[in-house]
């Protein structure tokens, strides 16, 4: 039995895990954090992401978990200043594929409950990648800071965009701070005024600045997600504090209900972090070590495609697994199936943030044909 070592036990791991279960092959999730610990952020789930969940076998337990989809669908995109609709909701149907807006702690509970329910010992917390060798007769050995090595046939790096399994087999490169920041907060129920039950998929767009808001965990929160082009600070990290007076600063000229948002915010629950970019990686795979998920296509935030692209990576690897002669076969469908088309997203995700923190062609930005094609793919049935 072919023997694989994911790096990283994010959702594209843990998607990839689980698609490489299905494929029968031996996985094992190493993940640097000692604990899962549950991080107070939402995504969309898309349309695609949502067929590759499914593939997997974990699409009723994502849909069980979702925010309270909207009647009028995500997301009704708002002037700044006087919150008039610059653009409607767009529907998203009522399919097996609907979008899901999810709390980051459920996705990853329902992976991770995935992944061990088909093997106990399938996740190890506690290892943070070091170094690996390949080349010679054998197995891969992969050394990690906690002075364990382990070997496998194959490696899978999905340890984030600033992926230590990309630097150590291809090559350091700059990792570059792109002049803008994300705040990220949560609003409990218990918290909610009926102004506030108003914004649920609403999306005001201004100069260098855009504000999201949707519900998570049915209507448990209202996930709050805030982007600015700020210079002068580019530290990074998920867990940030940030204050509520900084971030009602930033958007003093944005509209009442905006300012309402913030205001109802937990400070315990706001923080902020820099968003750093690296180039597309021109090459996924080396040897018998491929990249998946940020750690090859680090994305921006703007289209909501980070964890999107990640499952879909991870979903079409064990495929390509299953229909491959052999390891090399495998990684190198794998690669021509998957590089155009996370390179192509995270270069559509650059291009889209320029576009919206200009704030011009502001229906052919947010709703554009181009966009929409993305959510057209099916990573269940794309030819492997």
């Amino acid at each position: 039995m072919v023997d694989v070592a994911v790096v990283g036990g994010g959702v594209g791991g843990l998607t990839a895990a689980l698609s490489l279960q299905r494929a029968g092959v031996k996985v094992a999730v190493y993940e640097r954090a000692p604990e899962l610990l549950e991080l107070g952020a939402g995504l969309i789930v898309s349309k695609p992401a949502m067929r590759g969940l499914e593939f997997v076998g974990v699409g009723d337990g994502v849909r069980a978990l979702a925010g309270k989809y909207p009647d009028t669908g995500y997301h009704t995109l708002k002037h700044y200043a006087t919150g008039a609709v610059l653009a409607p909701a767009v529907a998203w149907g009522s399919g097996f594929d609907r979008p899901c807006a999810m709390h980051r702690a459920d996705l990853q509970k329902v992976l991770v409950e995935g992944v061990r329910a088909n093997d106990p010992d399938c996740l190890r917390l506690g290892y943070e990648f070091e170094s690996l060798e390949q080349g010679g007769p054998g197995p891969i050995r992969v050394s990690f800071t906690n002075g364990a090595t382990v070997s496998a046939d194959a490696v899978i790096g999905a340890d984030g965009g600033a992926s230590a399994v990309r630097s150590y087999v291809f090559g350091q490169e700059a990792v570059d701070f792109t002049g803008k920041v994300s705040y990220r907060g949560l609003i409990p129920q218990k918290r909610m005024t009926p102004e506030l039950e108003t914004m649920n998929g609403v999306y005001y767009l201004g100069p260098d600045r855009m504000f999201l808001t949707y519900f998570v965990r049915g209507t448990d929160f209202l996930n709050v997600v805030a982007h600015s082009r700020q210079l002068g600070w580019a530290e990074e990290g998920w867990s940030i504090p940030a204050t509520n007076a900084e971030l009602l600063e930033l958007y003093s000229d944005f509209c009442a209900p905006v300012h309402h948002v913030i205001d109802a915010i937990p400070p315990e629950t706001l923080f902020k972090w820099a968003l750093r970019d690296r180039s597309p990686s021109p090459q996924w795979v080396k040897g018998q070590v491929a990249l998946l998920g940020d750690a090859a296509h680090p994305m921006l935030p703007f289209l909501g495609q980070g964890g999107n692209q990640a499952i879909e990576d991870g979903a079409v690897l064990g495929r390509c697994f299953e229909v491959a002669s052999d390891i090399d076969d495998a990684l190198a469908r794998y690669e021509k199936v998957r590089k155009e088309r996370g390179n192509g997203v995270q270069t559509m995700t650059r291009a889209t943030a320029e576009a919206q923190m200009r704030f011009e062609n502001l229906q052919e930005v947010v709703f554009s044909k181009r966009a929409e094609a993305i959510y057209e793919y099916d990573p269940a049935s794309v030819a492997v």
